[in-house]
């Protein structure tokens, strides 16, 4: 991950997300890309819709929303007269508080399975979902709202 370290006029010295306000999606991916250009002097290839924050500032409420880029060009560096930082999966840093969540979030796997075994079947499932695990699925959410409880359970015991 790299974060740019904020200008001092903004809300003190620290290191955040480069983003700017837009309104549509369309509009986001558009102002990421500026951002990239701006901030950091890359050039964005391929990038996301990702997670969507709100955040209370003590004067503000804003809702935020993060785009994952999986592809760009260039070499990173500040362009604003600001330092670079690249953060390691795993590894803390300094960042605004609005960047909390988002910092935990890098921590989950990219891609996560939900199960279905309460509209395909128990038996029919299982194998699906040892393929998916077997493909690199690290996380699964159980969301079964057509099992009842004691079947929720045994399902749940299998694993």
């Amino acid at each position: 991950m790299l974060l740019a370290e904020r200008p001092p006029a903004s809300r003190g010295p620290a290191i955040g997300i480069p983003r700017r306000q837009d309104r549509t999606r369309r509009g986001r991916a558009r102002a990421l890309k500026r951002e990239l250009h701006e901030e950091l002097g890359i050039e964005l290839d391929a990038a996301d819709p990702w997670l969507t924050q709100v955040y209370a500032y003590p004067e503000k409420t804003v809702r935020l929303h993060f785009l994952r880029v999986h592809r760009w060009h260039g070499e990173p560096h500040g362009r604003e007269a600001s330092a670079v930082v690249e953060i390691r999966r795993g590894r803390g840093c300094a960042a605004v508080p609005a960047n909390d969540q988002i910092m935990r979030s890098l921590r989950l796997p990219a891609l996560y399975a939900i199960t279905q075994a309460g509209k395909l079947g128990v038996a029919a499932f299982l194998p699906r979902l040892a393929a998916a695990l077997e493909r690199g699925v690290r996380l699964v959410q159980v969301r079964e709202r057509e099992l009842p409880g004691e079947s929720l359970e045994s399902f749940a015991a299998r694993w």
